[in-house]
């Protein structure tokens, strides 16, 4: 920073130029953050399908192994964790 020795401080100069290097660096965060929400919303759609396709495989195959048993005259019994 450049210090104007008449005033004895930081001149006008620096100040508005350090004003402008914060203002850049608060919009570049601004732009970071909206892309890391971006990236976090379609991680949590893309978990929230992968649940969806586990839960439809799990009831098939707790439904195989109920119709199994009932034909095998075995009862099972199982349990959703």
């Amino acid at each position: 920073m450049d210090v104007d020795p008449e005033a004895g401080g930081v001149s006008r100069e620096a100040l508005e130029r350090e004003i402008a290097e914060l203002k850049t660096a608060k919009d570049k965060l601004i732009q970071q953050n909206l892309q890391l929400l971006l990236l976090m919303k379609e991680k949590d759609q893309k978990l929230f399908r992968c649940e969806m396709v586990i839960r439809k495989y799990r009831a098939r195959l707790v439904r195989w192994f109920e119709d199994m048993s009932a034909s095998n005259g075995v009862v099972v019994s199982v349990k959703y964790s």
